[in-house]
């Protein structure tokens, strides 16, 4: 016979009382009070749900009829357990395994690793593509309007200027208006972007005066615009967004702080204008544009030119390919960086260029 000290509640009333849990020889269950009075009984523990052990936590035996025996007495309890053939222990076995536990941790770093390089952006593309028009519209316009109030102000450029340019992107324009791509071109100035551009969900790609007056000839622009264009095409702002706002939808939920989702979709357009693309978005805008330059007899080594003159345009601490500027710490950023270095975006520029037609 073994006896297990704990509390019992009836399942009827919120109060316990002190009692002893009895297991006879024949594996017949009675509990009883202090004083020996019946209060319940079981054929046997399998017809009792036991809960499983977690450390030093109370464990409960609930009874068919309702009533509840709660007890400290967690290795009694194992031992009845063991007695009678239940397996009822596996969390504490883990829980007292350091084996057991490292493991554990080991998969499920493995399955946030997947679910973060493998889910997240597949979840992200499959999101971003069946949005509708409406959607990326207005996401885009909400980012427009932030990159205005914080980055843009009025272009310098003459209204000459801009014409020529629009009058030399208008082949390309029109070639991907006729496959649904309502793209619209603007021209700001920006301290802070310097030689750059940027291409929204909406269709908006934005040129900076920088960047314009960076350009030795009509072709470089057209090969930063087709960079830029195939951001759009692959919806690659949408994902990138989606995908940050996806992680952090999880950790809401895993951390169980639910009021911040909210704020998840009101955030999306500071998302947009914040985050850089990642190496796998860079590289398939640059296989995009090449394979365009390429169809239309546009030479790869444009892209080169003007790519090169960006980064030589940059402060140092910013370039990755030049070879006065590297230290170990910087070597160790780009290795860690979402982009790949130029030099390595370039070579199958360089490479399309040297058999290019001249």
């Amino acid at each position: 016979m073994s006896t297990v000290q704990g509390l019992f509640f009836d399942g009827v009333t919120s109060s316990s009382r002190a009692a002893v849990l009895v297991v006879e020889k024949s594996g017949q269950v009675r509990v009883t009070d202090a004083g020996g009075e019946f209060i319940a009984s079981a054929e046997h523990l399998g017809v009792l749900r036991i809960s499983s052990r977690l450390g030093n936590v109370p464990r409960t035996l609930d009874f068919p009829d309702g009533g509840r025996f709660e007890t400290l007495q967690n290795e009694i309890v194992d031992q009845l357990e063991q007695g009678a053939g239940l397996s009822g222990r596996l969390i504490h076995r883990l829980e007292s395994r350091y084996a057991a536990v490292i493991l554990s941790l080991m998969v499920v770093g493995l399955a946030v690793w997947w679910f973060v390089a493998q889910g997240v952006p597949a979840l992200a593309r499959g999101v971003a593509f069946s949005l509708p028009e409406s959607v990326q519209q207005e996401m885009g316009r909400g980012s427009y309007e932030l990159l205005n109030e914080k980055l843009f102000t009025t272009t310098t450029l003459s209204r000459q200027e801009r014409l020529e340019i629009l009058q030399q992107f208008a082949s390309v324009l029109d070639a991907h208006a006729a496959q649904g791509y309502h793209l619209r071109i603007h021209f700001h100035h920006s301290k802070e972007l310097g030689a750059n551009a940027v291409a929204l969900p909406s269709g908006d790609i934005i040129f900076t005066d920088d960047m314009v007056r960076l350009a030795e000839n009509s072709d470089e622009l057209m090969a930063i615009l087709l960079h830029e264009i195939a951001h759009v095409v692959h919806r690659h702002s949408l994902r990138q967004a989606i995908q940050a706002s996806s992680l952090m939808v999880a950790v809401a939920l895993v951390t169980g702080d639910v009021s911040s989702l909210s704020s998840v979709v009101t955030t999306i357009p500071v998302v947009l204008t914040q985050l850089g693309y990642s190496r796998q978005f860079e590289l398939e805008a640059d296989d995009y544009a090449l394979d365009y330059m390429l169809k239309n007899r546009i030479n790869p080594g444009n892209f080169v030119s003007i790519m090169r003159r960006m980064q030589e345009s940059l402060p140092c601490e910013k370039r990755d390919n030049d070879a006065a500027c590297k230290t170990e710490e910087t070597d160790i950023s780009g290795f860690l960086s979402t982009h790949p270095e130029t030099e390595e975006r370039l070579r199958p520029f360089l490479e399309a260029a040297e058999i290019f037609p001249r």
